[in-house]
């Protein structure tokens, strides 16, 4: 629930636009749920800590391409086995 709450916050502040909120809001929510992955299988949080980490980056510089590989590689660590080349970050 912490985390869902988290990412409607960021939405929230994106839609108002606030993209430095978001981005905070985007990188708490991660690091949430790489708290509780961490739970569960510390090396799997480890990685989604980094994921967090690059993902937030990637944004907050304005690497769109980098930020939708971090995505990608989101979604596939999910189970999703397609690329979303829609997405417009």
């Amino acid at each position: 629930a912490a985390v869902r709450d988290g990412l409607r916050d960021a939405l929230a502040c994106r839609e108002r636009g606030d993209m430095p909120g978001s981005l905070a809001a985007i990188r708490l929510a991660m690091e949430r749920l790489a708290a509780l992955g961490s739970t569960l299988d510390p090396d799997e949080g480890a990685m989604m800590r980094f994921i967090a980490e690059r993902f937030t980056a990637a944004l907050g510089a304005g690497r769109k391409g980098d930020a939708k590989t971090v995505v990608d590689v989101m979604r596939h660590k999910a189970g999703d086995t397609k690329d979303d080349d829609k997405k417009d970050w």
